[in-house]
């Protein structure tokens, strides 16, 4: 509901916001994958569907170049070069 009043503000720069939102997206990822593989590899919560080791490798690797890559995208940010 206030992104839908947000558009409707005269003279927004709707490219910058959308960009915005998607850089903010881009940095929340790693966060939500590691804590989001934490639930998965609990046996008492997800029982016989745990991840076999070769996910575990593949997500855990997924997230970990997506906390390099928001790493670099944030020190760029700050230091002017991005």
């Amino acid at each position: 509901m206030l992104g839908a009043g947000v558009i409707l503000i005269p003279g927004l720069p709707l490219l910058k916001i959308i960009l915005g939102s998607q850089v903010v997206n881009g940095m929340v990822l790693p966060f939500v994958l590691v804590f989001m593989l934490l639930l998965i590899n609990k046996k008492e919560l997800m029982g016989e569907y745990v991840n076999t080791r070769l996910l575990n490798v593949i997500a855990w690797s997924t997230a970990g170049i997506s906390i390099i890559l928001s790493v670099i995208l944030a020190v760029g940010q700050v230091t002017g070069s991005g």
